[in-house]
């Protein structure tokens, strides 16, 4: 890739490799059937309800009085 002086490593990526995948993404998604959508947005869900316990720690922890400041 070309050096760019005015753009740090983050920028870059911010503007030329995720406008990439989007594109891919809306490529791939385009294409599939209704039900395999639904199938993938209800895993990603999923997925996102267990990250919200890795982001914020699990609920005995965080009301726990080892934990309190």
């Amino acid at each position: 890739m070309p050096h760019i002086p005015h753009l740090n490593q983050v920028e870059i990526k911010l503007f030329f490799y995720f406008p990439l995948n989007s594109a891919y993404a809306i490529c791939f998604i385009s294409n599939m059937k209704v039900e395999k959508l639904k199938e993938k947005r209800k895993k990603l869900l999923q997925r996102l309800k267990d990250l919200d316990l890795a982001v914020r720690g699990s609920w005995v922890k965080r009301y726990s009085t080892c934990s309190r400041p």
